[in-house]
């Protein structure tokens, strides 16, 4: 879904329709929660409570997105906010359908840099990718260098997992095509 350079802003209508989209707010029927993989909301200056309650519901299994584009929208977080920085690393950890995170082109200082990374390296592993670029203020090479190794360890496991399911779907296809040739064979 792209929803890009809408200029949405505060977000308050965009929570709204993810909330009832998640199933969170009472009697909302959530069925249809599975086909959203790709949300875009890039460029519309999003203020960053919004942002985080955001990754907070892909971080509580909420939202199961494989991309989710949060870039130029103004997000800054200060020195000081390393339990919003923990909900970005949580949205990575948590969500295994997750391959990209993208939060370029947002003010995120240093020390707020320094703990993601920190935290990515920590613990669990990360289902996917976090993008970084162009913010402000700049990557250090130091950082560029951890990113692109948790980048490039999180693409092996991307790719380990998905030839666990493709071997899993064989054998599920071959277990069923066993029980149609059982079952033909029986009188």
């Amino acid at each position: 879904l792209d929803l890009s350079d809408n200029k949405i802003h505060e977000g308050a209508k965009v929570l709204e329709v993810l909330r009832a989209y998640c199933g969170k707010q009472a009697g909302t029927d959530s069925r249809w929660k599975a086909s959203l993989q790709i949300l875009d909301l890039a460029g519309n200056g999003l203020d960053g409570k919004s942002l985080i309650e955001i990754l907070s519901l892909v971080s509580t299994g909420g939202l199961d997105f494989a991309s989710l584009d949060l870039s130029s929208t103004g997000f800054f977080l200060e020195e000081n906010e390393l339990d919003a920085a923990n909900v970005i690393v949580q949205a990575l950890k948590s969500c295994e359908s997750m391959e990209r995170l993208i939060l370029s082109r947002n003010k995120l200082g240093v020390g707020i840099v320094n703990h993601i990374l920190e935290q990515m390296a920590r613990g669990d592993p990360c289902h996917g990718v976090l993008f970084l670029q162009e913010n402000s203020p700049p990557l250090s090479a130091e950082h560029n260098a951890i990113l692109n190794e948790e980048s490039t360890r999180t693409g092996k496991l991307m790719l380990q997992h998905y030839l666990r399911q493709r071997e899993n779907h064989r054998k599920a296809l071959l277990s069923s095509a066993q029980s149609e040739a059982d079952a033909d064979l029986k009188p």
